[in-house]
């Protein structure tokens, strides 16, 4: 991983498990957690998007899970894992996502500590 610096809305795919359902031509498809993060320099915010439907090997694509209705067919069909695995947001994220409010505690934990070990240094001892 590399620093860089965001403004707006990025969001990002991760695989979560490889499903039996392909694409219209043929393309094998997988299940993804999709995380929104929302910057400014830093990631202030970062949120769940839920499972989400990828092509293998494509990572800026992703088709949103149907209806609930539809969901549970494909499940009875064996196109997708019954029960759906988690979505959840990991330690991980969370720390990620929410860093430039712990750069700005860093700082300001690092600046109040500074100013309560400066010695002031009186005249007797300039002398």
């Amino acid at each position: 991983m590399y620093a860089a610096y965001y403004f707006g809305r990025d969001e990002s795919l991760y695989f979560v498990q490889d499903i039996d359902a392909t694409g219209p031509q043929g393309e094998d498809l997988q299940l993804s957690r999709l995380v929104v993060r929302n910057s400014f320099l830093l990631p202030y915010m970062v949120s769940d998007g839920g499972l989400v439907i990828t092509v293998r090997g494509v990572r800026d694509s992703y088709i949103p899970l149907p209806d609930d209705s539809i969901i549970h067919q494909n499940q009875l069909s064996g196109l997708l894992p019954d029960p759906l695995p988690s979505s959840d947001l990991t330690t991980m994220d969370k720390i990620f996502g929410y860093s430039l409010w712990e750069a700005l505690f860093a700082i300001l934990a690092w600046s109040g500590l500074k100013r309560a070990f400066k010695r002031k240094v009186t005249q007797d001892e300039i002398a």
